[in-house]
């Protein structure tokens, strides 16, 4: 089962993530994944953003314009 903890861990070693990489680090479900960064975002911990371009490949199997991308906003002392 997934925890806070695990998942500030994760935003936070990285600048931006999106949800998908997030699926498939902490091999969770999106659901689970998302009710937590809530928590995180309510807070004003993590900032939610929509990309407006696509990722630079070619392969266009995703659609990039949707990608929802997660930075962690807060510095601890």
């Amino acid at each position: 089962m997934l925890s806070l903890k695990q998942l500030k861990l994760c935003l936070q070693s990285k600048p931006m993530v999106s949800l998908q990489e997030l699926k498939i680090t902490l091999q969770e479900d999106v659901a689970t994944i998302y009710d937590l960064l809530k928590y995180f975002i309510d807070r004003g911990q993590v900032q939610e953003q929509t990309s407006a371009a696509k990722c630079g490949t070619r392969c266009q199997k995703c659609p990039m314009a949707c990608e929802k991308w997660y930075r962690w906003l807060q510095i601890d002392t």
